[in-house]
């Protein structure tokens, strides 16, 4: 998708309105900015059906390389 990691994207914005007024899908795997090309976030849609199946793990420890904070 062309744009979507542009600041206030009007692409990416109504791509994520357009699932969440579609409903189809409990999550919607998107791009993660800091972490490209690589890396995802994954976006829960609480009014799902499936919403009440959802689980929380206990966190992982994320080894951040130093040269992020720069």
């Amino acid at each position: 998708m062309e744009g979507w990691e542009r600041p206030q994207s009007e692409v990416a914005r109504s791509a994520g309105d357009a699932w969440i007024k579609e409903g189809s899908t409990l999550g919607l795997s998107v791009p993660s900015l800091p972490a490209r090309p690589v890396g995802r976030n994954l976006l829960l849609l609480p009014n799902h059906p499936e919403w009440p199946r959802v689980t929380v793990s206990d966190p992982l420890p994320v080894p951040w390389d130093e040269r992020v904070f720069r």
